[in-house]
């Protein structure tokens, strides 16, 4: 998991991806693709246990999170063109322009005010997409690494009662 990730993750350039595009939905699916390639899951594992599997957030949201931290530091540039260019684009621009377009979108996913766009930490993205999953899929994500760990042979039931009842 840690060479995809380093080979796969580092997404150069997706601030300025269009991320209302199809094509982004894309790169998202190949990418599951390569996770349940990795650890071993069917093709039929579902979508949301995939981000939980990884302790990392879907790949469309950590894409949405990388969007919103871009046009954050372009509002707050130290270029007067550059912020001028980013808060035209947000407040007015917004449909026609692909950087209000992605704001909009994004300000929409995390159920954000576009007043408030500047507030959004990368933390509060976290804890909302976490919020979003129900407990369920948290549970069955956790069986599902149990058992994956016990066919790599990392963890053994007879492990487990060894440890739980000290035998």
């Amino acid at each position: 998991m840690r060479l995809l990730i380093s080979y796969c993750y580092s997404l150069y350039g997706c601030v300025i991806w269009d991320i209302t595009s199809a094509h982004v939905e894309k790169v998202c699916s190949a990418w599951r693709a390569g996770v349940r390639r990795v650890w071993g899951f069917p093709l039929n594992t579902q979508n949301v246990l995939i981000p939980l599997i990884c302790n990392r957030l879907s790949l469309y949201d950590e894409i949405r999170k990388r969007v919103l931290t871009f046009i954050q530091s372009c509002l707050l540039s130290e270029s007067n063109l550059v912020s001028f260019v980013t808060r035209h684009a947000v407040w007015f621009g917004r449909m026609s322009s692909p950087v209000g377009r992605n704001a909009f979108h994004c300000c929409h996913r995390f159920d954000v005010l576009l007043d408030k766009l500047l507030y959004v930490t990368p933390r509060f993205v976290y804890d909302f997409c976490i919020s979003k999953v129900d407990s369920e899929y948290v549970h069955l994500a956790y069986s599902l690494l149990e058992l994956v760990f016990v066919r790599s042979g990392s963890f053994s039931v007879k492990t487990l009662l060894t440890q739980t009842f000290r035998l």
